[in-house]
């Protein structure tokens, strides 16, 4: 897949790219680096509507290839020091969204292959949830 990055675009707009082809991934920004991994993540999000020039007004443009075999770690460095978006990765996992920092070795694929077992599970055992967007608890 690829990521068109461009001044003008929301952030939501690279949230559903990257979800089309990985349904059962989802990409969070943030503000700053640090706030990725803190423990209030959620909180800390940048909401959708953020146009990326609201963000970095002279940040980098350019298209971002994104394989099936890239690690998610991988991603979430390029996004942060290339195109200076710092992103976490989240996984579909029994009917929520967790974030991938212990598994940010498995590849893409891995990841959503996962996500897609687990998603499955939330909902035999009635712990899914249809809201695209949960927290998780501490």
């Amino acid at each position: 897949m690829e990521l068109y990055i461009h001044r003008d675009q929301q952030l939501k707009r690279l949230q559903a790219q990257f979800r089309s082809a990985y349904p059962y991934l989802r990409l969070a920004f943030y503000a700053r680096r640090e706030e990725v991994r803190a423990g209030s993540f959620r909180r800390n999000e940048l909401p959708g509507h953020l146009r990326l020039s609201d963000l970095r007004p002279h940040g980098p443009e350019g298209r971002l290839q994104i394989p099936p075999h890239m690690r998610t770690g991988e991603l979430e460095q390029m996004l942060t020091e290339v195109y200076r978006l710092p992103a976490q990765v989240f996984r579909r996992s029994y009917g929520r969204w967790m974030p991938t920092w212990a598994t940010d070795a498995w590849s893409l694929r891995q990841q959503n292959h996962f996500g897609r077992i687990m998603g499955e599970r939330g909902m035999r055992l009635g712990t899914f949830s249809s809201s695209p967007i949960q927290s998780v608890r501490p």
